[in-house]
């Protein structure tokens, strides 16, 4: 699966990925007419792909800006988590993607690895300190990050991402910063 193409995770609630999948590409087909962009349900509940022609990080402040405008509109996303590269579920192909995108990290940066695993069997740990060790730049900092170090494994499959933090747009922290109450 390895891809070019940049891709959105979007999270939802169960049994909704299709109206997810839907409202996503309407709103980024709303912000970004020129893009080619496709959307597809994955086989893990909850989660769905949104395949873009762009580096996803780049449109994240846009995205962020559209969907506080238009929180009322939104119903069925919860989450966008930009990713930059997909490779196969494997630790040492994991680990050279990180240390192919590691020059994106300073050496005053401070960064952390945030790692979430879905149908998948290996150790946490193991995956964690072998990335890690292919990270030489920068200071782990697990409190204040400058810098997220996104690994993202869903069954066979692996999103890689380096972002800074305020690239994840959360709706529910959109909602509560503007006191808004989703029924």
């Amino acid at each position: 699966m390895e891809c070019d193409l940049g891709r959105l995770l979007v999270s939802c609630k169960r049994g909704f990925e299709r109206d997810a999948a839907s409202e996503a590409w309407w709103v980024l087909s709303s912000l970004f007419e020129h893009k080619t962009i496709d959307a597809d349900r994955t086989k893990v509940p909850g989660l769905v792909f949104i395949t873009v022609d762009t580096d996803p990080r780049q449109i994240m402040a846009d995205l962020r800006d559209f969907l506080v405008k238009n929180l009322n509109e939104i119903q069925y996303c919860l989450k966008f988590i930009p990713i930059q590269v997909w490779c196969k579920t494997d630790l040492n192909l994991i680990c050279q993607k990180v240390a192919e995108k590691s020059n994106e990290i300073s050496e005053t940066d401070r960064w952390r690895i945030v790692l979430n695993k879905r149908y998948n069997s290996m150790k946490r740990e193991d995956i964690i300190k072998q990335v890690a060790l292919r990270i030489p730049h920068g200071k782990v900092d697990l409190n204040n990050p400058y810098k997220i170090v996104r690994i993202e494994i869903v069954g066979k499959n692996t999103g890689i991402s380096i972002h800074q933090p305020d690239q994840i747009i959360s709706i529910e922290k959109l909602r509560r910063n503007r006191g808004i109450a989703y029924l």
